[in-house]
């Protein structure tokens, strides 16, 4: 299928985005799918799961319609209601007359204006009533109540194309967003005391329409959020491609989701992942990602990866006091950038501030939404690490020293707000900055007066050592791990374990921290990828039991050796720059170094025990960061899996790892592993 071919799934089985390829669908057809959408009994997951965050992301084409009533196993009630967000469109009007037709219950539906063509069904009631207005949503539900419960809704507010979307169009895209997003949040909230069964998100998009696509997007992760109690689904009709060029970029609709979302009205994590569509002619603004991005609106998360989009200069110094000078090599004070009165400003009034660079615009809005308590503890440090390093372009960190974490930040930071960064910059040599970072935060316990907490972290930058470890001192990183609370495993605990600036940087990182683990274990790893059609690219010993499972797969095997009699074994020299089939190698071992770094703080020695299936879904650019999370859960005394995702900038997914097994066998001795030149 051409064009979009993808659609997101909570950890609620109920939800799922389904693809209609409309090229070969009239729009009777399409509607007659969106209803069996409706009505049949189970979700189907597709065939390829892609995660991000505590997202599942579904690949899933639905060809026909389905071939009789067999498979579907609800019905409306009698005498219930569905209710219907329309937008004038043939799919809108077919869907509604089928839905009556084939059940027996009342169709209410919302339009925006009176409608030209009025549907002529004795069951279908049509009222205007804008459905990004809480209140007018709220009083026709409770009409519609008393002739009958609801027990279905349909989002369809935006069900048809509305035009190419250019940047001279934007508020068309804006209006989108508001029906897409706005209107299933009132509708949701509108409708939390009716019987709800099925809540179906209908939508028309254009393959490469990236506006379009990132608000389907939109729809299906706030959706997720919104109905993680109840059942959904999400079906996203697809209609042929306009001509290259149309469409505003994913990181564009962003930022009027964020003008529309950006205030707390909608508790949703939300992920746009939309295609990059570049204007015709001259270059892609700088701000404008190439890749899809992730913005995470949800306060309080456990994990918050901040995407490289969002390590501007607006967060160089965080929320910086103005009298917090920047200091230069000629010692001559400069205004350190005033962004503690940004924070409280719009995204439009953020805009127009001609010393913030666009990016850091909207990743200022995203700051203010979701708060820096989300990023407390081992995420602050490594915040202010990125940060620091944006004051000076072209320079790479050297070494984290002298990190103090209060110990208020690794208790329930949710409860932590920040109130100053400040950032002094030095030049102690020729091409070299030292910033001190310094947090000040206000923890507010429910049973005390607010008390102050603070961080603080000396970090220095020089040129980039691109064949060495660059003097990095992962100690001090490795300090800050006393916030991922991992020592209960009583549940499934979520924590982003490592970042770094360079997917080289973290693969030399990885392999340095793996293997001196290994060593003072005195035990042996051997690991082995292969590709169909490929030599096996190795690590660490011969190959081993190496085999793959489909065209996209690498399968990844170890063993592990009597950690009494065996030597260590470990394979130091780097893969050349232009051997791709050595990228999976490079992910998966940053992937695993990040769990020991995270583990062994909570006194795990550690060993990798077998990591199934590798799924490896794009080439990363090794200039780019990359970001390694996990989910964490415990499999008896001395057993934890791990499920670990790989995300490059701006959150696109470049690899996952499932059910990646640790074994404890000790203690650690000596403390934390400890990395310089």
């Amino acid at each position: 299928m051409a064009g979009f071919t993808g659609g997101m799934v909570s950890e609620n089985p109920w939800l799922t985005a389904k693809v209609v390829d409309t090229d070969r669908h009239t729009p009777q057809q399409a509607a007659e799918i969106a209803v069996d959408e409706l009505t049949r009994g189970d979700a189907q997951e597709g065939p390829e799961i892609g995660y991000i965050g505590n997202q599942r992301y579904v690949l899933q084409t639905v060809a026909e319609p389905l071939a009789g009533d067999d498979e579907v196993s609800w019905h409306p009630p009698d005498g219930s209601t569905v209710l219907v967000s329309a937008a004038a469109g043939d799919l809108v009007g077919e869907f509604v007359t089928g839905l009556a037709e084939r059940t027996r219950a009342r169709v209410v539906v919302l339009e925006p204006r009176s409608p030209v063509n009025p549907i002529t069904h004795e069951r279908v009631l049509q009222r205007v009533c804008d459905v990004t207005d809480p209140v007018a949503v709220r009083s026709i539900v409770a009409d519609t109540a008393a002739i009958g419960p609801v027990v279905a809704v349909v989002h369809a507010a935006a069900g048809r194309p509305v035009g190419p979307l250019t940047e001279a169009t934007a508020l068309s895209a804006r209006e989108t967003v508001r029906a897409k997003g706005l209107g299933l949040h009132c509708l949701w909230h509108a409708t939390r005391d009716q019987p709800v069964q099925r809540i179906l998100c209908l939508e028309q998009v254009s393959a490469g329409r990236a506006s379009e696509l990132a608000a389907t997007a939109l729809l299906s992760s706030l959706s997720a959020e919104l109905t993680g109690d109840g059942p959904a689904r999400v079906c996203t009709v697809q209609t042929p491609a306009p001509a290259p060029g149309a469409g505003l970029s994913a990181a564009q609709i962003a930022d009027h989701l964020l003008a529309e979302l950006g205030h707390g009205c909608a508790p949703a994590r939300v992920h746009v992942l939309a295609e990059q569509v570049r204007p015709p002619t001259g270059q892609a603004p700088a701000w404008a990602s190439a890749d899809p991005h992730s913005l995470d609106f949800a306060p309080g998360t456990e994990h918050a990866a901040v995407p490289e989009t969002a390590q501007t200069p607006a967060a160089t110094a965080g929320p910086a006091a103005a009298d917090s000078p920047v200091r230069t090599g000629t010692g001559t004070p400069e205004p350190a950038p005033s962004l503690l009165s940004s924070i409280n400003r719009t995204s439009h009034q953020c805009q127009a501030d001609a010393q913030l660079d666009p990016r850091a615009q909207r990743f200022l809005e995203d700051y203010k939404i979701r708060g820096l308590p989300a990023l407390a503890g081992a995420f602050q440090l490594e915040l202010q690490a990125q940060a620091a390093a944006t004051l000076h372009p072209g320079l790479h960190l050297h070494s984290i020293r002298d990190a103090e974490l209060h110990p208020a930040l690794t208790v329930q930071p949710e409860q932590v707000r920040i109130a100053q960064v400040n950032a002094t910059t030095q030049a102690p040599a020729q091409g070299v900055r030292r910033v001190v970072v310094t947090t000040l935060g206000l923890r507010e316990p429910d049973d005390a007066a607010p008390a102050k907490t603070h961080s603080r972290a000396s970090l220095t930058f020089g040129p980039p050592r691109p064949r060495q470890l660059a003097g990095l001192d992962l100690a001090a990183e490795l300090s800050a791990g006393r916030a991922l609370d991992l020592s209960g495993f009583d549940q499934a605990a979520h924590a982003v374990v490592a970042t770094g600036p360079s997917l080289r940087r973290i693969e030399r990182a990885a392999l340095a921290t793996e293997n001196t683990v290994i060593a003072q274990l005195g035990g042996m790893r051997r690991m082995s990828l292969t590709r169909p059609g490929s030599p096996a690219v190795r690590i660490g010993g011969p190959k081993l039991n190496g085999s793959s499972r489909g065209p996209n797969s690498v399968h990844a095997t170890q063993a592990v050796g009597n950690p009494e009699t065996v030597a260590a074994q470990s394979a130091t020299a780097p893969v050349a720059e232009t051997d791709l089939l050595a990228v999976p190698v490079y992910l998966e071992n940053a992937a695993r170094a990040a769990l020991i770094w995270a583990l062994h703080q909570r006194g795990w020695f550690i060993v990798p025990a077998q990591a199934e299936v590798v799924q490896i879904y794009q080439q990363p650019d090794p200039a780019q960061s990359i970001y390694c999370s996990a989910t964490i859960s415990r499999q008896g005394p001395d057993w934890v899996s791990a499920d670990i995702l790989i995300t490059g900038s701006g959150g696109r997914v470049l690899a996952t790892a499932e059910r990646v097994r640790f074994k404890r066998i000790g203690k650690l001795r000596g403390g934390p592993v400890t990395l310089t030149s």
